[in-house]
């Protein structure tokens, strides 16, 4: 399995790229069923599907664990990024990690296709940095079209052991300097509440 291990975890240049300074997209993806785990303004599926460009009617989604992850609000805007635990203690003030903030709760969607791939690398940008990693799903896999996903991450219950199964998938992670992130976590209750319309509403 191919991974982009940081290559700077300072706060001045990022930690993301590959030899040269050009942004690894990563791993070449599957013509079909590719997954991948989103934890950002990706888990609502009105913003998914405006993306990718179609309904997702073959599309699945399942709440799930990212382990060693944790999720940062990124400065002046609606979105987040996750970085390796290892690495997010440099953001936070005190330079302590809570248990809970060392494993990000998402969503993780099977079924994309190498074209919507390339519809969400052009959606991220370089900011971000398209990885494999293993994730954890905690609910059923359900047809996309028919998920609320506030009510599907509220089915999740208690963190899992990070033994828990797990499955191959693709992450966006971060790929800018540190210092472009808040030491506050990113909370999607609040971004539904206050930011979504924003994205919604978007021509």
């Amino acid at each position: 399995m191919a991974t982009n291990e940081p290559k700077n975890t300072t706060g001045g240049a990022p930690f993301g790229l590959a030899p040269g300074g050009v942004a690894w997209l990563g791993p070449e993806p599957a013509r079909e069923g590719n997954t991948a785990f989103f934890y950002g303004t990706l888990m609502h599926p009105g913003i998914l599907k405006r993306v990718v460009k179609h309904e997702g009617a073959e599309l699945e989604i399942a709440a799930a664990i990212l382990f060693d992850h944790t999720r940062f609000h990124v400065k002046y805007c609606d979105y987040p990024a996750v970085i390796p635990s290892d690495i997010a203690i440099q953001v936070i003030k005190d330079g302590i990690l809570a248990d809970d903030d060392k494993a990000v709760r998402g969503v993780v969607v099977k079924g994309l296709t190498s074209k919507d791939i390339e519809s969400l690398d052009f959606f991220e940008g370089d900011q971000y940095c398209r990885d494999e990693v293993l994730c954890a799903p905690i609910t059923e896999f359900k047809r996309l079209s028919t998920v609320d996903t506030q009510q599907l991450l509220a089915k999740s219950g208690t963190l899992p052991s990070p033994s828990s199964a797990t499955v191959p998938t693709f992450v966006y992670r971060w790929n800018d300097p540190l210092k472009r992130l808040s030491s506050e976590t990113w909370n999607y209750d609040q971004f539904l509440k206050e930011k979504l319309w924003r994205w919604l509403d978007r021509e």
